[in-house]
């Protein structure tokens, strides 16, 4: 029950069951001022995703990520993968896909 408040972590998790016990405390991290960038399966069907997911920046994968195994070898994964990123609150400041935009209201400050 690692804290990650104010940190920046990747996530990998592993893909199954507990994959929602991992996607809520990333969310949860990001509340607490933590940047959290996860590599999660696009299980749009599933709560997980509409729970967490969908709170975060989503960015679709073109292909399937693939791995080297412990043999060496290469393994694709078995369906197609999201990047979904889970960054604190900055209030004027959005995320853009090549960098940030400053508003008026976070100028002013």
């Amino acid at each position: 029950h690692q804290s990650w408040a104010g940190q920046i972590c990747w996530m990998n998790p592993p893909y199954g069951k507990v994959l929602n016990d991992w996607m809520k405390k990333a969310y949860e991290s990001s509340l607490g001022g933590a940047t959290i960038v996860c590599l999660v399966p696009a299980a749009t069907d599933t709560s997980w995703w509409h729970d967490y997911a969908m709170k975060g920046e989503i960015r679709f994968l073109r292909g399937r990520p693939r791995f080297i195994t412990p043999e060496g070898t290469w393994q694709q994964t078995f369906s197609p993968s999201v990047i979904v990123i889970f960054s604190p609150e900055v209030p004027g400041l959005k995320l853009l896909r090549n960098g940030f935009l400053l508003t008026r209201e976070f100028l002013s400050r």
